[in-house]
């Protein structure tokens, strides 16, 4: 019996060395604070990079802000540029238009026909313009034959009328800053009234042949 006793205590001493021992408040405390350092200094770092990432994408929001400002005023610039240029080509456009019109108006003035180079609007029609001999080709009296055949003097006069007028369409024909069609046009009337002239020539001669003079 001494010696079932004496295993009984050894066993209890064996479960008691096996159970742990009973720890205080202060080393529980201990641990918590240990284990809990890491876990808020991780919260930490983690808040940080979220402020860095927002801040890095309130950088770039504020970037792009400022480039669609810069984007902006480059355009109003252009559009300004634009106009500016756009205005200057139409005074320019008005400036040749006028022109144009002076110079249908001089050969109106000496064909009696308005060109249809004259510029028109919408709805507008061509001036009426009369052909202007008298006023144009003022011919000295002396040149005027005294002849007393009524048909040679009248020949003749055609003939000096005619040698003025080609004079003149040769003048306009030679003018500088001409359009192409315009330039056409009065070499074309050049040759018409050289023609003329020459054929008012000769029938001249041909009356001067058949009445003996």
């Amino acid at each position: 019996m001494a010696i079932s006793q004496h295993q009984f205590y050894l066993d209890r001493k064996q479960s008691k060395a096996k159970i742990p021992s009973a720890r205080s408040l202060d080393d529980i405390a201990m641990d918590l604070t240990d284990t809990g350092v890491p876990k808020v200094s991780k919260l930490t770092a983690l808040e940080a990079k979220n402020q860095l990432i927002m801040a890095s994408n309130g950088s770039l929001i504020s970037s792009g802000s400022q480039d669609s400002e810069v984007s902006e005023e480059q355009k109003k610039e252009k559009i300004l540029d634009l106009r500016k240029k756009e205005k200057l080509l139409q005074e320019k456009l008005l400036q040749k238009v006028d022109e144009l019109k002076k110079i249908c108006l001089r050969e109106a003035e000496l064909t009696g026909k308005m060109p249809k180079e004259y510029p028109l609007n919408t709805g507008e029609k061509p001036p009426q313009v009369r052909r202007r001999v008298g006023t144009t080709f003022r011919l000295d009296d002396n040149l005027l034959p005294n002849e007393e055949d009524p048909t040679l003097q009248n020949l003749e006069s055609n003939f000096l009328i005619q040698q003025k007028f080609v004079e003149a369409a040769k003048k306009l024909a030679g003018e500088p800053d001409l359009c192409k069609n315009v330039k056409k046009k009065r070499k074309q009337e050049y040759a018409e009234a050289v023609k003329k002239l020459q054929e008012i020539e000769n029938s001249i001669n041909e009356y001067r042949i058949k009445c003996g003079k």
